[in-house]
């Protein structure tokens, strides 16, 4: 006999505590934004951009939403039936980071699941596999389900061409738009086959700026904003002396 109770209350709880970002938004851009006026820079560039969402979302239940089917999607269903072999599989190329005590972190990450889950019956881990197992049939068209609809409420998107059957540019446009980025970087960043371009205009504008932006930046916006915090610093170092 299935407790559909405390079955519900198990799944929200993965959710919560493997699904969504801890920290609500990922990194809003208004973010960086508010940090380089906290340090008396003004962004040469607008950085962020509010968008609207579907009938009944706010921005962060969007996200949430997202970030659920993403989890559906890549679910194993041996974090259910199986945990210490699921987490062999997440850590089988740990071993390309050496300072790792892989052994630890194993131990620690499975630890951290069957806290989440606790001791589960036979049945119960029957009930849950098939049931993400049904969800992760349906995440990929329920998130392309929205897009047509996302582009129509906000027309700045509306030549960011992407596949739908592309969970990875579908993510990188959602996530960027309940991140609040701006829609000029996003589409850079939907274009991208790697991230490797925006991890070096990412690390230079820190160093221009003292302030981790934490977000893609387009290059020739970061460009412009390197630009103009230096010499928005040569000013304030003349003023000083």
């Amino acid at each position: 006999m299935i407790d559909k109770n405390k079955i519900e209350k198990l799944i929200q709880t993965m959710l919560e505590k493997e699904a969504y970002f801890q920290d609500g938004h990922w990194s809003s851009s208004q973010n960086f934004d508010n940090e380089l006026r906290k340090h008396g820079f003004i962004p040469p560039v607008p950085l962020y951009h509010k968008y609207k969402f579907p009938s009944g979302f706010t921005e962060e239940s969007f996200e949430q939403f997202v970030m659920t089917q993403i989890y559906f999607y890549f679910f194993d269903t041996e974090r259910i039936t199986n945990p210490k072999s699921y987490v062999d599989k997440y850590f089988q190329y740990a071993e390309e980071f050496p300072y790792l005590d892989i052994e630890e972190e194993k131990k620690a990450y499975l630890f951290k699941i069957l806290s989440i889950t606790g001791p589960l019956s036979k049945e119960e881990k029957e009930y849950l596999s098939n049931y993400f197992a049904n969800e992760k049939a349906k995440s990929l068209g329920n998130l392309a389900s929205y897009l047509d609809e996302l582009k129509n409420l906000n027309p700045e998107i509306k030549d960011i061409n992407i596949n739908p059957n592309d969970i990875f540019r579908l993510t990188d446009l959602y996530i960027g738009m309940t991140s609040r980025f701006h829609y000029e970087d996003i589409k850079y960043f939907c274009s991208l086959n790697n991230m490797d371009q925006a991890t070096i205009d990412q690390e230079n504008i820190q160093k221009a700026t003292g302030i981790n932006p934490n977000l893609r930046i387009a290059p020739y916006r970061a460009k412009k904003i390197i630009e103009g915090i230096t010499i928005q610093k040569q000013k304030m170092f003349h003023r000083d002396i």
